[in-house]
C-alpha cells in the first residue's frame, strides 16, 4: 500500500514538473509597436508560452524609467491594465480600472513591476499584453507587444 501511495505521489509530482512553462521576455515597445529602448520610458512583458486550462499562470509587466533623473508619475490603483484575448479577438478578462491618484517616484533607470495571475478554462490560442497608463505632466499610454499563449 505504501509503494502504491509513493508511486502515485511521484507520478503527480512529475506531471506537475512536466507542465511548467518557461517565461519569455518580450522586447520593450510603444503603443504604436515601435521599439522603445531609446525612449524616456519603456515597458516589457514576461509571460508563459503555454499554460494548462483551469490552472493559474502569471503575466509580469515592467515599466522602466530610462531618463537620467528620477521621475514622478501618477496612475490608478495599478499602473498596468492586463489584457487576454481569445482567437476571435474578444477580450476574455475584465476588471475595472480605477482612477485613483497614486503618485510615486521612479529613480533613474528604476522600474515598476506588476503581476497578474489568471486562469483560462478553455483550450486554445490567446494573446496577452499589458498597457501602462500614467501621467507626467501629460497622459501616457504605453503598450507591450502582444504575446501568444497556448492553453492546453
Amino acid at each position: 500500500m505504501k509503494r502504491l501511495f509513493l508511486l502515485m505521489v511521484l507520478t503527480v509530482m512529475f506531471s506537475i514538473l512536466a507542465c511548467t512553462s518557461q517565461p519569455v521576455q518580450i522586447k520593450n515597445t510603444n503603443l504604436d509597436g515601435t521599439d522603445s529602448a531609446n525612449m524616456e520610458y519603456s515597458v516589457g512583458l514576461t509571460s508563459p508560452r503555454s499554460a494548462n486550462k483551469n490552472t493559474d499562470f502569471t503575466i509580469e509587466a515592467k515599466f522602466t524609467n530610462n531618463k537620467d533623473s528620477e521621475i514622478h508619475i501618477t496612475h490608478g490603483e495599478k499602473l498596468f491594465t492586463f489584457y487576454i484575448s481569445n482567437s476571435n479577438g474578444n477580450i476574455i478578462n475584465h476588471y475595472p480600472r480605477t482612477s485613483l491618484g497614486i503618485a510615486r517616484g521612479v529613480p533613474r533607470n528604476g522600474a515598476i513591476v506588476e503581476r497578474y495571475t489568471f486562469n483560462i478554462d478553455l483550450a486554445g490560442q490567446y494573446e496577452v499584453w499589458a498597457v501602462a497608463n500614467f501621467d507626467i505632466n501629460k497622459k501616457y499610454e504605453l503598450s507591450t507587444q502582444k504575446q501568444t499563449l497556448v492553453v492546453q
